[in-house]
């Protein structure tokens, strides 16, 4: 009787022919990428010392539009985050705060911080607080509508009860 193990070692003639075939395309595949140099190799890849040139100038984090972010040498998607943070609120209060933009790559963010001229936080503040005052008037009109309604309501209901 055979061997537990050995009963997964039998094969037929086809099985075996077939294993056969797998192994040379797998041995002929990899003996090919040793032998090819690979072209694309060097696309897309730089070290980690090559720094990319930036045109710096001055600006200001809170206010600069893409085509300027773009020129300083910060990448697209970061500009798109930047843009972003910003439409949903987001400032900028002191100098070192562009170390926290996402996917902005450290040694960028150390090149820009020189550059960096902030225009006053009041302003940024104030602004804020007159957006929130505005809100705050919209939601007690609002308030002040709906129990006016309900006045009106109470008044019909008594008139037919």
């Amino acid at each position: 009787m055979i061997n537990s193990w050995e009963a997964y070692f039998i094969f037929s003639g086809k099985e075996r022919k077939g294993i056969i075939v797998l192994g040379v395309i797998l041995t002929l595949s990899m003996v090919i990428t040793f032998l090819v140099p690979n072209k694309n190799g060097l696309v897309g890849k730089t070290s980690p010392l090559t720094i990319p040139t930036l045109h710096l100038f001055k600006f200001d984090p809170n206010t600069i539009d893409s085509a300027n972010a773009i020129q300083l040498g910060i990448p697209i998607k970061q500009v798109n985050t930047l843009m972003h943070y910003r439409e949903k609120g987001g400032r900028f209060y002191k100098k070192e705060d562009i170390l926290k933009l996402y996917g902005l790559d450290p040694v960028i963010a150390h090149q820009l911080i020189p550059f960096i001229e902030l225009k006053s936080t009041e302003n940024l503040s104030k602004r804020g607080g007159d957006i929130l005052q505005t809100k705050r008037e919209i939601i007690t009109n609002q308030i002040m509508i709906m129990r006016q309604g309900i006045n009106r309501i109470k008044k019909v209901m008594t008139g037919l009860g």
